[in-house]
């Protein structure tokens, strides 16, 4: 009976030991997706970690069902960090990547909700997208720059990089067709974001569909405008200018030909 007991409390302790260290291990996992001690050049770590988390829970019936679950959570998270950036202040780029970042990706999530599958989960279809979400992972904790911003813009660059590299697997390996389009768009979306972000990183002008004042540009000048200082203005008042008086009911008249000398050809001077 003594040993029987004995047998219980020793399996117990040892359970409790592997729940003790799974927990501990979770913990460290944690404090190092985080950080540990929050910086204040990123206060993104949190919404970071969370992310990366649904993101291995994100598991479909197949590649294309579990890349539409990963790139619905990828976005999601890049929603999240966005919206932390507008509320420090940031500057205009910083603040432009944000905004852009937000409007594009919540109206992409619509899309790709509309084509999760809703079958049961195959924990075999995450295994081509593992070892990306790993990488992307890895960078995203190492891309810290000198301030908010700065860090931003560098988890973002690996961000969407990381998007990009998730759309090549479905590409290659998915069999459903709307997924693959879809995938194409997000890709070529990602790549356009990732290289937007590397220009003001480095400092280069953005491309003219990239930058803040280029949006007002898409809807057209009244014709009334004035035309820009140094410039002929003569075009901009053509189609408001009064209208000159020959233009009037009554034309001008056309000056008459000069009247005929009645002695033209004739020696005015007495000679015959």
């Amino acid at each position: 009976m003594r040993s029987k007991i004995f047998l219980a409390l020793a399996t117990a302790a040892a359970l409790s030991a592997c729940g003790e260290s799974t927990e501990s291990a979770d913990d460290t996992e944690a404090s190092a997706i985080t950080g540990g001690e929050s910086d204040p050049n990123d206060p993104f770590a949190q919404a970071e970690a969370e992310m990366n988390q649904r993101m291995m829970e994100a598991v479909g019936a197949d590649v294309s069902d579990t890349w539409v679950k990963q790139i619905i959570e990828h976005h999601r998270g890049a929603i999240e960090m966005s919206e932390i950036m507008l509320a420090q202040n940031p500057s205009e780029h910083a603040r432009h990547i944000a905004e852009d970042t937000i409007r594009k990706q919540t109206a992409e999530i619509e899309k790709l909700r509309a084509l999760v599958s809703g079958a049961p989960a195959d924990p075999r279809s995450l295994e081509p997208y593992r070892p990306i979400h790993e990488r992307m992972r890895a960078e995203m904790r190492a891309a810290v720059g000198g301030d908010p911003a700065e860090t931003f813009m560098r988890k973002m660059l690996a961000h969407h990089q990381g998007g990009v590299a998730l759309s090549d697997v479905v590409l290659d390996q998915g069999q459903n067709a709307r997924v693959r389009q879809q995938a194409q768009q997000t890709r070529a979306n990602q790549q356009e974001d990732a290289k937007m972000v590397e220009d003001m990183l480095a400092g280069r002008p953005m491309s003219s569909s990239s930058t803040p004042a280029s949006r007002p540009a898409a809807s057209a000048r009244p014709t009334s405008q004035a035309a820009p200082p140094g410039r002929s203005t003569s075009s901009a008042a053509a189609p408001t200018a009064p209208t000159p008086a020959r233009s009037s009911a009554t034309p001008e008249p056309v000056p008459a030909a000069p009247e005929a000398d009645p002695h033209a050809g004739h020696d005015m001077t007495g000679g015959q």
